[in-house]
């Protein structure tokens, strides 16, 4: 597994992809929330990034070319859990031997390049700044490179960007702020 280098460059900006239609044929992603509420508006903007870039997502991890975890550094043990959840989901490599495993989110950005070392299946690797920018990372992993973007970027809001719904169609989420200064009441 080669060593995880980073990608982005602190203090520019990812530009936004372009749109692009969704269909059923792209690339199948499986994400999984792990953590706080503020990472279920995290996952379905990251969905909305990668639906623009044509990829489906399913609801089976059997069924995936990437499984991705958005992850959340506050809950006790988040470490384990994250760590421990992808050592699950690595039996799914025996049917597809290029699935892709990733972590997002604050344990993203907590553990950074500890990652390689500790689990060398993970080979994305991208904090709650570059989301922004994750079709593209998410299509560099699947080319077979090892990717990690954790840089802080205190101007992203994701304006602009669209999140894809994964409710009732009644109840939605507001982001009043972005990141996590560990004192959420969850």
């Amino acid at each position: 597994m080669p060593q995880l280098v980073q990608i982005r460059t602190p203090g520019q900006p990812t530009p936004a992809p372009p749109e692009a239609p969704v269909t059923g044929d792209g690339p199948r992603v499986y994400l999984e929330t792990l953590g706080c509420q503020m990472n279920e508006a995290d996952s379905a903007l990251i969905l909305g990034q990668l639906a623009a870039r044509g990829y489906v997502r399913v609801r089976d991890p059997a069924d995936a070319d990437v499984v991705l975890l958005n992850t959340c550094a506050v809950r006790e043990k988040a470490e384990e859990r994250v760590y421990g959840r992808t050592s699950q989901l690595l039996r799914h490599r025996r049917q597809n031997p290029d699935l892709i495993f990733g972590i997002t989110g604050c344990m993203a950005e907590h553990l950074r390049d500890k990652v390689a070392e500790r689990a060398p299946h993970i080979s994305l690797v991208v904090g709650p700044d570059a989301y922004r920018g994750i079709a593209d990372l998410v299509d560099r992993a699947r080319e077979g490179d090892a990717v990690l973007d954790v840089e802080l970027d205190k101007t992203e809001v994701y304006e602009g960007l669209n999140g894809v719904a994964d409710d009732d169609g009644v109840s939605g989420q507001v982001v009043i702020q972005r990141g996590c200064d560990k004192f959420c009441t969850f």
